[in-house]
């Protein structure tokens, strides 16, 4: 591309200086020949005047035998005044007298006369008739330029007498040959410009286009994600050799630094299998807590021993659940409370209420993730507060609804509603000095999020938890306070 754009530049440029010297050259080669033409016409003149005054036939012949033996003198003619052609001569040595002929020109004008001694065959008129009879009527030189010679009649004049023209032409072709030499040696001189003009492009398009497209070609293997191939490394000083050894470098840092990710990507890919294990462990671990506190539930003879190693398994089991999701997902950090809540609280009426025709659960919680510790948090709080339904509020085997409620505004403020349909608390129940470990436990818990626990009782028991997921309103990171299992373990 690059050599065919310089050669279409250079050739344009010659052409447009050739056409340009052809013209200057053309120019000054008339004027040449049109100064040189009036030159001899004046000589001729000038030794044609006596002969023309005299009317001295053999000097007049004379004259144009000398004249017309010059180079590139095509035709010589000397007129006298009255318009007769007293002598001609062409340039190939052929002569004639006219001294003795009389064409009847003395009957009419002396213009005239000229006109029809030298007019062509089918009666026009003659480059050099014109100028005869115009050098006749205005007695001034006249030159006439034609396409193959140059006609040119100088007024004699003697002693303020015209006596008569001298008119000579001069042959054009050997003009039009100078300048077609001329032009031959400007194509000669063009082609070895254009050839020199292709080298010079072929030159730089190896010394610039070549190291580019190499570029081009090593950048897109790289977008492609092949970084094993690497340019060499350019043995030069300019922009072109800096850019190479630049990109080199680039490549191999890309190079590098795709294999500490893929290193990173293996260390966190082991880190992950082994947080996996850690959570599958703990679950195992507290199934079997939650195991043995069933066993001793069942060996137990005390019905208030028994009753509180039941909401201890139902504790653990619900912090258990937890671990069970995290080894379960993808997030091994964070999990969906919606889901986790649902499943805590089915399993809870479920261990309960045998028959499942007792208590109806309606759970309505929109998808929420949060981290595991939160997760913990809320799972001990629906926990205490489904146990103590399930064992309060609905006495003697009556029916009825435990509804779970969980929603997030848009400024990450979560609510958390756990609501029966049941008996409802005593009217004059001091919610915040209960007897209840459970119902102290809410309070708690709710505290540990960085949030609040409102009881109310109407139709029913309903708490409502409100706390900050620590989520900005895009959904991004959590900063809010949370509780860890160590602290809800401790406080069991």
């Amino acid at each position: 591309m690059i050599t065919l754009t310089t050669v279409s530049v250079v050739a344009l440029s010659i052409g447009a200086t050739v056409a340009l010297d052809v013209r200057r050259e053309r120019i000054a080669a008339v004027a040449e020949l049109k100064e040189r033409a009036e030159l001899l016409a004046s000589h001729m003149g000038d030794m044609a005047a006596k002969p023309l005054l005299a009317e001295d036939a053999q000097a007049l012949a004379s004259v144009a035998h000398m004249m017309a033996a010059l180079p590139d003198v095509g035709h010589v003619r000397l007129v006298g005044a009255d318009g007769r052609v007293l002598a001609t001569m062409d340039g190939h040595g052929g002569s004639m007298d006219m001294g003795s002929m009389d064409m009847g020109s003395m009957d009419m004008d002396s213009s005239e006369a000229a006109s029809r001694v030298m007019a062509t065959p089918d009666g026009g008129s003659t480059p050099a008739a014109e100028v005869v009879a115009r050098a006749l009527s205005t007695r001034e030189r006249v030159v006439l330029m034609g396409n193959s010679h140059l006609s040119i009649a100088s007024p004699v004049v003697v002693a303020d007498e015209l006596v008569g023209v001298a008119q000579l032409d001069l042959d054009v072709p050997s003009l039009d040959g100078q300048i077609r030499q001329m032009v031959l040696d400007r194509v000669r001189q063009a082609s070895a410009l254009l050839a020199l003009a292709a080298l010079v492009s072929y030159a730089l398009a190896q010394y610039l286009a070549q190291p580019i497209r190499q570029l081009v070609r090593a950048a897109r293997k790289v977008a492609e994600g092949d970084l094993s191939d690497f340019p060499p490394r350019a043995k030069r000083s300019d922009e072109i050799g800096e850019l190479t050894v630049a990109f080199a470098e680039m490549t191999r840092s890309l190079r590098a630094a795709r294999e500490t990710v893929a290193e990173s990507t293996a260390s966190l890919s082991e880190k992950e299998a082994l947080l996996k294990e850690v959570h599958h462990r703990v679950k195992n671990n507290l199934q079997i807590i939650s195991s043995l506190l069933s066993l001793q539930a069942s060996a137990s003879s005390d019905p208030e021993a028994v009753s509180a190693l039941k909401e201890s398994e139902a504790r653990v089991r619900s912090m258990a659940l937890v671990h069970e999701k995290l080894y379960q997902s993808h997030d091994l950090s964070n999990i969906d409370l919606g889901d986790y809540l649902a499943d805590v609280a089915g399993n809870l009426v479920r261990s309960f209420d045998r028959t499942g025709d007792t208590i109806t659960l309606e759970v309505d919680a929109a998808p929420l993730i949060i981290d595991a510790d939160m997760a913990v948090s809320c799972g001990l709080i629906a926990n205490e507060l489904i146990s103590n339904a399930v064992k309060h509020a609905f006495p003697d085997g009556r029916r009825g609804t435990i509804g779970i409620e969980l929603s997030e505004d848009a400024d990450g403020l979560a609510t958390f509603i756990v609501h029966d349909d049941g008996v409802g608390m005593p009217a004059d129940m001091d919610w915040a000095h209960m007897d209840s470990l459970g119902l102290q436990l809410v309070p708690q818990l709710a505290r540990g999020l960085g949030g609040t626990a409102a009881f109310s009782a109407n139709g029913g028991t309903t708490c409502t938890i409100t706390f900050p997921t620590g989520r900005s309103p895009t959904g991004n990171g959590r900063t809010g306070p949370g509780i860890t299992e160590k602290q809800e373990i401790s406080k069991l």
